[in-house]
């Protein structure tokens, strides 16, 4: 019988990984990496089409800030900081400072109740 290679990470004892199993992961990792960079682009779009087509209006937003920091108040993104700086930038452009911009979104909930 031979010992799995193993450490210890954080007091925790880790079995290591054999090249097989490193790659399948290696493979998981990737393919979810460019899933993440896919539904962002989409993310892009999508926020594009909606100013465009000025849906805060025909939802009932005040302004376009009041909607996107809604629709980031209702489904905090939690991303690195380089995505994070990509999508800040992607906003800003868009004519927002960015999804921590929230005062339009308060008064909007204000006048729902």
């Amino acid at each position: 019988m031979t010992a799995e290679p193993m450490r210890v990470v954080s007091g925790e004892v880790v079995v290591l990984m054999d090249e097989s199993a490193a790659r399948r992961l290696d493979g998981r990792i990737r393919r979810m990496a460019g899933s993440v960079r896919d539904q962002l682009e989409t993310l892009y779009k999508l926020i594009s089409e909606a100013k465009v087509g000025a849906a805060h209006s025909a939802l009932g937003f005040a302004s376009w800030t009041a909607y996107v920091a809604d629709v980031f108040a209702a489904a905090p993104l939690h991303l690195e900081r380089e995505q994070r700086r990509e999508l800040v930038g992607y906003l800003d452009s868009e004519g927002m400072s960015g999804p921590g911009d929230q005062s339009d979104c308060r008064r909007r909930t204000q006048h729902r109740s």
